[in-house]
């Protein structure tokens, strides 16, 4: 050992400092080999090594592909044997390996396009506490009770349940299946059309919901998650709510399929009618 590391300095044109040296054996290595080794080479020896993120630091610096096979068909488990100990060959020999052979990337699981954004982090942060406090799973069934108990036309139930599931057909739904090749909404052009734009922040939703007569006049008309949206409305008249929700959504079809737009005013007292007459 001695001489290639001899061999290596010479070559090299480096010299290595034996007082800062450190060998690193596997606990397969017998004390007789190892003690022979450190004693020629005049270095130092550990058998077990500082981690980070579990894992050795002599592997978080070692290139992934020298641990797998030859073509990357999996891990080369006798190789990792000698580089680990017992437990982290356990937990190593469990990782899936890709057959893609595409360089690794960080994917956000909680958007479409995988990329990480503020608004969607704020919403998985806000679903997790609900989720450890119960909260979330209340809310829903408070929710729920309210909008099968409104006086309303069934239908209207029905198109908020859609509403509230994500089953309407709006662009970006379409999109998804591949019936549309774009999202775009096709009253403000601006954003792609989700079930809380079409309905809510949209510039012809939030005329309507700007009416004199609306019980939501003056709340914020910023996208938010539908379902938080019909929930909050709990606390105003969610049955003038409901009705004008599918008006609105009758509108935006007037619009797509006729070439016809009704005004605001026009739109919150049909709704408004709508709903006396039934009631």
């Amino acid at each position: 050992m001695s001489g290639i590391l001899e061999l290596y300095e010479k070559t090299s044109g480096q010299s290595l400092n034996k007082h800062k040296t450190t060998i690193l054996f596997s606990p397969a290595v017998g004390a007789d080999v190892r003690d022979g080794i450190v004693k020629d080479c005049g270095a130092q020896y550990k058998i077990t090594v500082k981690k980070y993120l579990g894992l050795p630091i002599m592997v978080v610096e070692a290139k992934v592909e020298e641990l797998l096979d030859d073509g990357n068909s999996g891990w080369n488990v006798e190789l990792v044997k000698q580089v680990l100990n017992k437990d982290e060959v356990d937990i190593v020999c469990k990782l899936s390996v890709s057959f893609s052979s595409l360089p690794d990337k960080q994917i956000w699981a909680f958007t479409e396009n995988g990329m990480c954004s503020v608004r969607s982090a704020y919403h998985v942060q806000v679903n997790r506490k609900r989720m450890e406090s119960g909260e979330f799973s209340s809310k829903i069934d408070e929710g729920w009770e309210k909008l099968w108990k409104l006086n309303v036309l069934g239908i209207i139930k029905v198109f908020v349940w859609k509403a509230i599931a994500n089953c309407l057909p709006i662009k970006k739904n379409l999109m998804k299946r591949k019936v549309t090749k774009e999202a775009l909404c096709p009253m403000c052009k601006r954003c792609d059309e989700t079930v809380c734009h079409v309905l809510w922040s949209c510039s012809g939703a939030s005329d309507v919901w700007a009416c004199e007569r609306s019980p939501v006049q003056n709340w914020s008309s910023s996208e938010n998650d539908f379902f938080e949206l019909w929930y909050e409305g709990i606390l105003a008249q969610l049955e003038v709510m409901a009705v004008v929700l599918r008006r609105l959504w009758l509108r935006r079809n007037v619009l797509v399929f006729d070439n016809g737009f009704e005004g605001p005013n026009e739109v919150f007292n049909q709704a408004v009618d709508c709903l006396t007459e039934f009631q």
